[in-house]
């Protein structure tokens, strides 16, 4: 696997890491394994020094050969796995981990010069990163991979513009978008992604929107699709699409504002039917803008509840019955240390459990959380992702429907 080396020195995959001696083979520590698939020492390295800067635990195989044996050994949480490899070649690698079904499960993420994506996307890999790779988008690919988000919105539009506009608009109201370029990769996507909810332009070359959502409902998915167009509809395509259990959402003005509220309501729908009703999160923090952030973050997978204080936190965890609390520590009226003293005191709310959150990053507070009955500690300023991994981790698997 080559490496841009003028890419390398504009800093695509961290310079300061050039001057680092051999990096050994075995995982630091971290919450979640990365094994890297790469004959290249200067892409292993570049990659290995990211990852760790962000608390991953990294492994690397030269060869494929190696690295299929290293996945069977260490069942890695993802696995960046490169093209052109010594003794077995990473679509032979693929697919071999893909027919494997103790390793199909595992996310992987093509890294090549080559573009390729389309056929990465049809053997079965979540995403294809073109070489080089900025740090920041390597780290949010694998993020994803890790801690693939049930609303993921797959954006399919020709137009680069309206992608990214879009794009930004949802993941601003708190969900996780891919892209697809065209109606092919699009089908793609939604087979190996399967995504909370597809937002489709109509007018493309080649396989075009009509075509796409034929498709989807003819392969038995069933995810939510809002048509976003600018087209003016004739009574047969406008039938078709309806047939198709498509919302349709003319561009222009509010459309923006429109697709997201259709969103909401489709992808909420969507949870409910799947799960029964929604996993009901208590929130207990006097910052507006901090619930408001919370809020979005947890909007797409989440039924949330809000106190704003320790006594009212205490009322709604009573009353509300959620099946895990976001507490804030340092409150009015009651602080979160003693609002989770009580809450474990009363047999009735008791196995609730509870995370807490803080500005403080002092061992101390950590001790005093835990000795007051917290489950896990996070600091402020919260990471969507760590948030979100900490929920799924503490969640009860056997909450009441």
């Amino acid at each position: 696997g080559a490496i841009d080396a003028a890419a390398t020195q504009r800093g695509n995959l961290g310079p300061a890491l050039l001057g680092l001696p051999g990096l050994p083979t075995t995982p630091s520590d971290g919450p979640f394994s990365v094994l890297i698939i790469d004959d290249d020492p200067m892409v292993q390295h570049l990659v290995r020094g990211q990852l760790e800067s962000e608390q991953f635990r990294v492994v690397s195989a030269s060869d494929g050969v190696e690295g299929l044996t290293l996945a069977r050994e260490l069942r890695p949480t993802v696995i960046l796995l490169d093209i052109h490899l010594p003794r077995l070649d990473g679509w032979t690698v693929l697919a071999e981990l893909k027919s494997d079904p103790v390793l199909a499960q595992i996310p992987v993420i093509m890294m090549s010069v080559e573009e390729q994506r389309a056929r990465g996307y049809s053997f079965g890999a979540c995403e294809y990163l073109v070489k080089p790779v900025e740090p920041d988008r390597l780290v949010s690919v694998v993020r994803r991979a890790i801690l693939p988000s049930a609303g993921d919105v797959l954006i399919v539009d020709d137009d680069e513009s309206t992608r990214e506009v879009v794009s930004r608009h949802l993941r601003r109201a708190g969900y996780s978008t891919v892209e697809a370029r065209d109606g092919e990769e699009a089908l793609l996507r939604a087979r190996v992604l399967t995504p909370g909810l597809v937002i489709l332009d109509l007018l493309m070359p080649g396989v075009d929107g009509f075509e796409v959502l034929r498709t989807i409902r003819s392969e038995g998915m069933r995810m939510p699709v809002v048509v976003l167009t600018g087209k003016v509809l004739a009574a047969d395509e406008e039938r078709t699409l309806r047939e198709g259990m498509a919302r349709i959402v003319l561009k222009g003005g509010t459309a923006l504002d429109n697709v997201v509220r259709e969103a909401k309501q489709l992808v909420m729908a969507k949870r409910v039917v799947e799960r029964g009703r929604l996993p009901r999160i208590l929130y207990v923090e006097d910052s507006p803008q901090n619930r408001d952030i919370v809020r979005r973050y947890l909007v797409n997978d989440y039924e949330v509840i809000e106190a704003e204080d320790g006594e009212h936190g205490i009322e709604r965890a009573v009353r509300d019955a959620p099946d895990l609390i976001l507490m804030d520590l340092s409150l009015p009226r009651l602080d979160g240390w003693e609002a989770t003293r009580r809450i474990k005191a009363n047999p009735a709310v008791k196995h609730i459990p509870v995370i807490a959150l803080t500005a403080h990053a002092g061992r101390e507070d950590q001790t005093r959380a835990a000795q007051a009955g917290c489950i896990d500690y996070i600091t402020k300023p919260l990471e969507r992702d760590v948030l979100l991994g900490a929920i799924k981790r503490h969640l009860p698997q056997n909450r009441p429907a």
